[in-house]
């Protein structure tokens, strides 16, 4: 017999802690999993609470819920884990996570095991790449079969802290992923110039490792995904000459000896911090090219708190895997779990408008 709807590992960090309040309100009975006594006392009953020190009976706490929400980075350290716990124990496995090299993971590793268990695996439940998936899936519908997907993000007002700057390091440091047919290494990111439309026009953009290159692929037969961030939003704005090399030479850097100095410095130059802070001032806007028939369209998501909107993403598909009539089994893309434009449109009460 399980005791609770869901587990939130993590849940006493910034974006699980919203999670569980949100699934909480929605009428379900959480299970708040995390390593600080006094968070958990503060945040739940003791009979809604797992303190823990590590993830040794990972398969034990998940034993206790039909599905568990993993807000608990770094994901390539806990990602393979919980999930197996999850899976072992009979439970659907759902995580935030940005990180390109755990994504893959998931999708290369646990997709027959979830299979074979009938249950759901959903990395990814989250701004990073939920929001230009659900985008893209809801302008196919329309456009018919991509040939060519290209994503492009423009952030304001984000400081990389806590566990979200070793997340933004560890991916520069690691070789960046685009789809090709497959997927591909690229070595040498390259910039270019993007155009977001009005009021914030055309920007110089870098190869950058969003997760939704490994999502996309997962529910629609596309030849081509290239995804890009504005090079202003890891600090001044650089000319496009410049900001290539940088992230190249940035990449290089992390992969080196010299990767605690680096660290420092971005650090510095930045703003980041190695401790959370307790504020999400951000705001973005993504923009979603579709090529399809020869045409192009575009589709445009606006809005504030990329950590913020993340908790209503993770809630929303956390609860539909709770439905009696939820039969999703595999590693599954958001947009394969929900329907986009319902997704989308029930995230106008959080502040997210959007255009297709």
């Amino acid at each position: 017999m399980r005791s609770h709807d869901i587990a939130v590992f993590g849940a006493t960090g910034y974006t699980g802690r919203r999670i569980a309040a949100a699934l909480t309100a929605a009428g379900h009975t959480v299970l708040h999993v995390g390593r600080d006594r006094v968070k958990l006392a503060a945040a739940a009953p003791p009979e809604h609470t797992v303190a823990i020190t590590g993830l040794d009976n990972a398969e034990e706490i998940c034993a206790r819920v039909t599905t568990v929400v993993n807000a608990a980075g770094s994901f390539v350290h806990t990602c393979e884990p919980v999930a197996r716990a999850a899976l072992a124990a009979g439970a659907h496995y759902i995580d935030i996570s940005g990180e390109q090299r755990a994504v893959r993971f998931l999708f290369d590793e646990l997709d027959e095991p979830a299979l074979r268990a009938g249950r759901a695996v959903v990395p990814s439940a989250a701004f990073y790449a939920a929001l230009a998936d659900l985008l893209v899936a809801a302008m196919a519908a329309r456009t018919g079969r991509p040939e060519a997907v290209e994503i492009a993000y423009h952030l304001t007002g984000w400081t990389p802290s806590g566990a979200a700057r070793d997340n933004v390091l560890r991916g520069l440091g690691q070789p960046i992923l685009q789809y090709d047919g497959t997927l591909v290494e690229v070595a040498d990111p390259r910039a270019r110039v993007t155009d977001f439309g009005e009021p914030i026009g055309r920007r110089t953009t870098v190869t950058y490792p969003a997760p939704e290159i490994l999502t996309i692929p997962r529910h629609l037969d596309v030849e081509r995904v290239r995804t890009v961030m504005t090079a202003s939003t890891f600090g001044a704005p650089l000319p496009a000459r410049l900001a290539a090399p940088a992230v190249r030479a940035l990449g290089r850097a992390l992969r080196s000896p010299a990767a605690p100095l680096v660290r420092r410095a971005f650090t510095a130059a930045t703003g980041a911090s190695a401790t959370r802070i307790d504020d999400d001032p951000t705001a973005f806007r993504i923009t979603a090219r579709l090529t399809a028939g020869g045409r192009t369209t575009r589709g445009v998501i606006d809005a504030r708190g990329i950590f913020d909107i993340t908790a209503p993403i993770a809630a929303r598909i956390a609860a539909a895997t709770l439905d009696p009539g939820f039969t999703g089994t595999g590693a599954l893309a958001p947009a394969q779990i929900l329907l986009p434009r319902d997704v989308l449109d029930g995230l106008a009460a959080h502040g997210l408008t959007y255009r297709t």
